[in-house]
């Protein structure tokens, strides 16, 4: 009889957790949801929760580090960029967003090389280009300021406003 409960236990066991596995999903939405309205705490409770049951999903410690990133703790959310892109380089936002830390930290030689790994990724990527440009006129560097809107702009098929740019890229550089 305890053999028969011992086995009983641990097929519901065995359900329990196949079926949270199932509920992954479920949690990354909630932890979105709580996100958005403000419950960060919370939210990044939730979202641990789907990483400790599945916690080789690239989007769940995208997700950890974005909400981290909300809270201001940097540090741990650059550890969970970096473990969403061990788990999937090619989580073409966990890039993005490591990049943007980055930015946030004034490490722009990281930044830059963040979001080069999301353009290698998908050379449309306009935002990237548009922070990108955004370090390059903090540093001062208006001929690659003016080159990345120039970019920016095409991946937009703005052609004109492309064209703009990239004269304004020569006059900088003459």
């Amino acid at each position: 009889m305890l053999l028969l409960f011992h086995l009983l236990r641990d097929t519901q066991l065995n359900y329990g957790r196949r079926l949270i596995r199932r509920c992954v999903p479920a949690l990354f939405a909630l932890s979105n949801t709580l996100a958005a309205k403000g419950d960060l705490d919370k939210a990044l409770e939730v979202i641990r929760k789907a990483i400790s049951v599945k916690p080789d999903t690239s989007i769940a410690h995208n997700n950890e580090g974005v909400i981290l990133t909300s809270k201001g703790q940097l540090d741990p959310a650059i550890t969970a960029f970096k473990k969403a892109i061990e788990l999937d380089a090619k989580n073409i936002q966990a890039h993005y967003n490591l990049g943007n830390v980055y930015v946030k930290m004034k490490q722009y030689d990281a930044a830059r090389a963040s979001f080069k790994d999301a353009l290698n990724l998908n050379s449309g990527y306009t935002q990237c280009y548009v922070e990108l440009a955004n370090i390059d006129r903090l540093l001062g560097k208006n001929e690659e300021m003016f080159n990345n809107q120039g970019l920016a702009l095409l991946t937009q098929n703005n052609v004109g406003g492309a064209l703009l740019a990239f004269e304004q890229a020569v006059k900088a550089n003459p």
